[in-house]
């Protein structure tokens, strides 16, 4: 009997302790993975056990987003910031969601906030983007142009932000400012439609 009890023991030794563990989900991961759905069942759980947890506000931010659940994400991260007011990345879930929301001025005002931090350029030049549509939804084209400018200088491969460039100079007849920006944008991607009709157009116009 004696010798049954020390096997089983030294059997329950051998075995690996992560046969008993449960692996931890990682949420980062599972966003990372385009698992968006168990992503954010994986934030809501971490928040049960410690509210304050910057961390999961941002990856379940990404998530709702990702989801188009704006509202949820506006609610969530303003509860995120009352633990942690200066987050920028909370505050850039916030903008994002209050812009697919159409609450622009909310939404600048994040925006705002974000560009204004220490960010890498790459995450500015994305909040840029979205500043700048959101002055040609206002129609204010010379401040689009800036934010615009602003985004295609941080990162100069995105042919959908040249030609919102190209779109917001030529909306200010700027004309052969808006044909570079177009040009730049099919130089980038030959096979778009949009920003040859822009340059197209924005010809027509100069050589009048």
């Amino acid at each position: 009997m004696n010798n049954k009890i020390i096997g089983i023991v030294l059997l329950i030794i051998c075995i690996p302790l992560s046969v008993f563990a449960q692996e931890k989900r990682d949420a980062r991961k599972l966003y990372f993975d385009k698992k968006y759905d168990e992503s954010i069942e994986v934030c809501f759980e971490e928040l049960k056990e410690n509210p304050s947890n910057s961390n999961s506000y941002i990856v379940l931010g990404w998530g709702l987003i990702q989801k188009g659940r704006y509202q949820e994400t506006v609610d969530y991260m303003t509860q995120g910031l009352r633990y942690n007011s200066s987050n920028i990345w909370i505050i850039k879930n916030l903008a994002e969601s209050y812009y697919y929301l159409g609450s622009y001025d909310q939404s600048l005002a994040r925006f705002e906030q974000f560009v204004k931090s220490e960010a890498s350029s790459n995450s500015k030049a994305e909040c840029y983007y979205y500043i700048g549509e959101i002055y040609i939804a206002k129609k204010e084209f010379v401040n689009a142009d800036t934010a615009l400018t602003l985004a295609c200088y941080y990162i100069n491969k995105n042919w959908f932000w040249w030609t919102r460039l190209g779109f917001a100079r030529e909306e200010q007849k700027a004309y052969q400012a808006a044909l570079d920006a177009y040009s730049r944008a099919i130089q980038i991607d030959p096979n778009r439609e949009e920003p040859q009709r822009g340059r197209d157009r924005v010809r027509v116009n100069i050589a009048q």
